[in-house]
């Protein structure tokens, strides 16, 4: 204990103050106080929790109990929501702590939220494939096919670092989205797949353009290498962010370069 003390007292160390304890509160009886949390919550996520609500996931909920004996929800206002919108939840697991007011509340918000490490995208593609959820499953599984895999590793010609953009791709246009990255693994060679030719090669085949003939003329032009440089110039000279649209534009600037005749006119403008 005496060492602990000293490491308290060398390091500066907050004390720990009130341990809370575990409760299970109606979700009736919850409130919120928007004077520091945040007003709006997406509804489409709240939707998307309530569809596939899972106990191990929901956890608990951080709650202040005021002097008046009212909880206040300090960290968890989403999955509460999401709680009360199924309508068969009548209550919920929440760690109870005592409030000293408004103030203290506030302090324990911005403190959690501080301190939250949001997962990123690699980790969370891999954890989606591993639990079954789709389409993460189906796209591992997929790629695995073509001896592929979603990693960490960007200088990996066989590991896509970029799989929330292939997720969003997959969801819009699935036959485009693969298409996508067997062009792109054959224009690369030895390359890294990247985003922005994943996306710019999509944008083109869901349009309607038929990249595989320009192939040759992509690798000629400099692969991988030639289509960043060509979309990073357009959003230079547009002044615009490289979405998908201006990927897609991007890389058929290639395709019709030194073109003649038969150029392809650029696609309809929506995104």
């Amino acid at each position: 204990m005496s060492n602990q003390v000293d490491k308290i007292d060398r390091y500066n160390w907050a004390t720990p103050g009130d341990r809370g304890r575990y409760q299970k509160i109606g979700v009736g009886d919850l409130l919120v106080d928007h004077s520091y949390q945040r007003a709006e919550v997406s509804l489409l996520n709240t939707r998307g929790i309530a569809a596939s609500f899972d106990w191990s996931a929901f956890g608990a909920l951080v709650i202040m109990r005021r002097q008046s004996g009212k909880y206040y929800i300090v960290d968890g206002q989403q999955r509460w929501l999401a709680a009360k919108l199924r309508g068969d939840i009548r209550d919920v697991p929440c760690i109870v702590f005592h409030s000293d007011g408004r103030e203290h509340e506030a302090q324990a918000f911005v403190a959690l939220n501080v301190h939250r490490v949001t997962v990123k995208a690699v980790p969370k593609f891999l954890a989606s494939a591993e639990a079954g959820l789709e389409p993460e499953a189906t796209i591992s599984t997929w790629l695995a096919s073509l001896d592929l895999r979603v990693g960490q590793d960007g200088g990996n010609s066989k590991v896509i670092v970029f799989p929330a953009h292939l997720i969003l791709t997959w969801k819009s246009n699935e036959q485009a989205a693969k298409n996508a990255i067997v062009i792109q693994r054959d224009i690369n060679g030895d390359s890294p797949l990247h985003s922005v030719c994943h996306n710019g090669i999509w944008w083109l085949l869901s349009k309607g353009v038929d990249v595989v003939p320009h192939i040759n003329k992509l690798m000629q032009a400099g692969g991988r290498s030639a289509m960043l440089h060509s979309v990073r110039t357009l959003c230079i000279e547009t002044g615009k962010a490289a979405g998908r649209r201006m990927c897609g534009i991007g890389i058929l600037r290639l395709i019709n370069h030194r073109r003649k005749s038969g150029r392809i006119a650029i696609p309809n403008l929506d995104e």
